[in-house]
């Protein structure tokens, strides 16, 4: 089978429906079955993927016939200037799959409306504030909905705790500050009013399917209020012209 490598730098592993294929820096095509992805998780789904790099569960979610998929990144896409692998991927795959750019904490309902699947998959580690991020990510979700969290994994203590990477990196990688414990990312999920519904632990890597099953915590409201400005901003109601330059680019 030939191999292609028309864009530089892949992250994702791609077999493409022409018989090409692409061998990236992490093994996407053995991933997906490792996390038991099939194609009843997206039938009929309209589906978010948060930080989609080169779009493998992207593609992954419309080819497993989800109605709708946008794919939404701003690192890789915006801060790294590399999108050309989900340009080029998309080609190949002939999809519809929408490409919007947006940080996490600039997720906003108003501008995306909400979503029945969302893939939080290899961010949650890198976020300064992994809690913030996960409250805008599931702010999306609607009741009922579910999402699928990977992110790396500590053994910790038998209580939820975070381990953070200071001056001691996780594989070297300056981007990665946060190693949770499984407690840790399901507690997360329970104050954000999701319970987990199948837990997978591969290796340091740990997957949490989680369904939103009832009101985030109300706990959650009253922080709200101690928050920073800069903080309160990231979870309020975007003004409105901010809203429109996010329509823009979607």
């Amino acid at each position: 089978m030939p191999n292609l490598a028309a864009a530089p730098l892949w992250w994702h592993s791609f077999q493409f429906p022409d018989g090409t294929s692409v061998k990236g820096s992490k093994d996407t095509l053995k991933e997906a079955a490792d996390w038991q992805l099939n194609q009843s998780w997206f039938q009929g789904q309209r589906v978010l993927d948060v930080g989609a790099w080169d779009g493998f569960y992207s593609f992954l979610a419309e080819r497993y016939g989800a109605k709708e998929v946008i794919a939404l990144d701003s690192y890789v896409w915006d801060t790294l200037g590399r999108k050309e692998g989900f340009l080029h991927a998309g080609r190949k795959f002939n999809t519809r799959v929408r490409a919007v750019h947006c940080r996490v904490v600039d997720i906003d309902a108003a501008v995306l409306g909400q979503f029945d699947r969302i893939i939080f998959a290899g961010v949650l580690y890198h976020m300064l504030d992994p809690f913030l991020a996960l409250r805008k990510v599931v702010s999306v979700l609607r009741p009922g909905g579910e999402i699928l969290v990977e992110t790396h994994c500590e053994q910790l203590n038998d209580y939820p705790a975070l381990k953070l990477f200071g001056r001691v990196q996780l594989g070297g990688d300056s981007g990665n500050f946060w190693g949770p414990n499984e407690k840790c990312v399901v507690e997360m999920l329970e104050l954000v009013g999701c319970s987990a519904v199948k837990t997978l632990r591969l290796g340091s890597r740990l997957v949490i399917y989680a369904k939103q099953d009832r009101p985030a915590s109300s706990r959650l409201h009253l922080d709200d209020h101690r928050q920073p400005l800069a903080s309160r901003a990231a979870l309020s109601p975007r003004p409105a012209i901010e809203k429109e330059q996010l329509r823009a680019r979607i």
